[in-house]
C-alpha cells in the first residue's frame, strides 16, 4: 500500500478536497494548470526499521485567487492532520513547513505549499511471515 505514497495520499485526498484536483503532476503540464489543484510531491523522508517509515511530502494548492488558494490549502492540512486513525497504516503527522504563499511567477499562478511527515507502517512489516 505505501509503496507508492503519492498514490496513498492521492486517493485519501481526492473525496475530502473535490472538486479540486489532487494529482502529483499539474495536467497539461506545457501551461498553467487547471484549478483548483492539489499537487503532491514526495521529496523525501526515512526508514525507520522494521515497522515504519517516514514519508515527506510538499502539498501545493493551485487556484484562482489567493484567498481560495488558501481555503484550499488548509483544507488539505486539515485532512492530513486526520489521517492517522483514518488512513489505513498512517500512525503519526507532523507540519515539517507550515503553509506558506508560494506563487507561481513564471504561469502567473496563486498557490499555497506545506511540507508534512507522515509515519506509517513500513511495506516490509506488512508481508507473510
Amino acid at each position: 500500500m505505501w509503496n507508492d505514497a503519492l498514490a496513498t495520499v492521492g486517493d485519501y485526498l481526492r473525496p475530502l478536497l473535490a472538486p479540486a484536483t489532487v494529482a502529483s503532476r499539474p495536467p497539461g503540464e506545457d501551461g498553467p494548470p487547471s484549478t483548483p489543484l492539489i499537487q503532491l510531491r514526495r521529496i523525501g523522508g526515512r526508514a525507520d526499521p522494521p515497522v515504519r517509515e517516514h514519508i515527506r511530502l510538499d502539498v501545493w494548492a493551485w487556484h484562482t485567487t489567493e484567498p481560495d488558494a488558501w481555503a484550499l490549502a488548509l483544507a488539505a492540512r486539515s485532512a492530513i492532520w486526520d489521517a492517522p486513525g483514518t488512513l489505513a497504516g498512517c500512525y503519526r503527522v507532523a507540519e515539517a513547513a507550515a503553509p506558506r504563499s508560494a506563487d507561481d511567477a513564471l504561469g502567473g499562478m496563486v498557490r499555497v505549499w506545506a511540507t508534512y511527515e507522515l509515519t506509517v507502517r513500513a511495506n516490509d512489516a506488512i508481508g507473510p511471515a
